[in-house]
């Protein structure tokens, strides 16, 4: 492939400017996630739900006018549908939009204010700071409805949202044309064609400039560091799920010892799951730990004024997190850690920190507490 057949097609040669805001990228999440995500089986899980507690509420009824008296069993199998609804409806709903926004807080990887460009091989999305590339090939997918295209590199983290505020009824047909080309083999899920709204292009801007570097650290995790970060990953992912699995796990408890008629059973049962789901959380953590450790990878982060820069070699890996993103950020004893996305841990060890006086006082200087 040369030089040539790369060059942007279609769109102005200065592309075409299209931005992101955070309540359009919050939508395209929902959207993809009800379309052919978690939320897909939303709607038929809540029929089935209410079903199932319509005919234990009549057998109840039932019961109780039949005999006098209340079956503890169908009220703790009341209960517990009722407690299964509302994960589907509220618990659900709320972690993809927080992890959604976390997504479009850590980083430019998923683009805000760019100019456009669509060449036989790829859509571009020149934001500045990088040019995010996404190929135009079978392992890529493209999504359409009315409020959005989308491009997504699958396994890749790449993503380009086209939002309709920004589209232009002739742009859109464009890149539809480029994306519907007989020798374009990508995957297309079109829900509802796009609405675009925009009359003419949105107005251009100066697009961002490049980071300035103000801190470098080199490093490879050791097998005990490996270990230990996969380790305290995988706690602090048990400990946030650990409300909902000990609701659950009472009333499994709860239903057991009524259908065993022995109080023995709660207690048993609840501790049973609660500790269960510990020592498989910790099994698991240390099998991905050890697996982890046999693949040599370094790792460069950067420290610029728009955020930290994260390459891993030989495997190429690459994360921006914009300051923004960065909810916390911790000194401990041998290392320091900064908290993104919702929970997501980055450390770094102090063993690989020369100046850490500078280190520090830049993450200072940047870090919103």
């Amino acid at each position: 492939m040369n030089q040539d057949e790369l060059q942007p097609q279609e769109l102005p040669e200065n592309g075409y400017p299209v931005d992101l805001t955070e309540q359009e990228f919050l939508d395209f999440s929902m959207t993809v996630a009800k379309k052919m995500g978690a939320l897909r089986s939303q709607t038929p899980m809540l029929i089935l739900f209410g079903v199932y507690l319509l005919l234990d509420v009549i057998t109840f009824v039932r019961e109780y006018l039949a005999t006098g008296k209340i079956s503890l069993y169908l009220l703790v199998v009341a209960l517990l549908t009722v407690i299964c609804a509302a994960l589907c409806v509220g618990i659900m709903p709320r972690r993809i939009k927080k992890a959604a926004k976390a997504s479009y807080l850590s980083g430019s990887r998923n683009g805000y204010y760019g100019e456009l460009y669509i060449t036989p091989y790829a859509v571009m999305k020149n934001i500045g700071t990088e040019t995010v590339s996404v190929p135009l090939d079978e392992h890529t997918l493209y999504l359409e409805d009315k409020g959005f295209m989308a491009f997504v590199a699958q396994g890749q983290q790449r993503t380009i949202v086209l939002p309709a505020r920004c589209m232009t009824p002739e742009t859109a047909k464009r890149i539809r044309e480029a994306v519907f080309a007989d020798n374009v083999r990508l995957q297309r899920r079109v829900f509802a064609r796009m609405e675009c709204t925009a009359i003419e292009p949105i107005a251009r801007r100066e697009l961002g400039t490049v980071p300035q570097t103000l801190y470098t650290v080199d490093y490879a995790y050791n097998e005990k560091e490996f270990a230990k970060l996969h380790m305290d990953v995988a706690l602090s992912q048990y400990f946030r799920s650990l409300p909902t699995v000990s609701a659950m796990s009472v009333m499994a408890g709860l239903l057991m010892a009524i259908l065993q008629e022995q109080i023995l059973w709660f207690p048993c049962v609840s501790l049973g799951i609660i500790f269960g789901y510990l020592l498989l959380t910790v099994l698991s953590a240390r099998s991905r730990g050890k697996k982890a450790g046999e693949i040599p990878n370094r790792t460069h982060l950067t420290l610029t004024d728009c955020g930290i820069e994260v390459k891993m070699s030989p495997s190429g890996q690459r994360m921006t997190v914009g300051w923004q993103g960065v909810e916390r950020a911790v000194e401990r004893e041998d290392c320091v850690e900064f908290f993104h996305g919702g929970g997501h841990l980055l450390r770094v060890p102090k063993r690989a920190i020369d100046d850490f006086d500078e280190f520090r006082r830049v993450v200072d200087a940047y870090h919103r507490k």
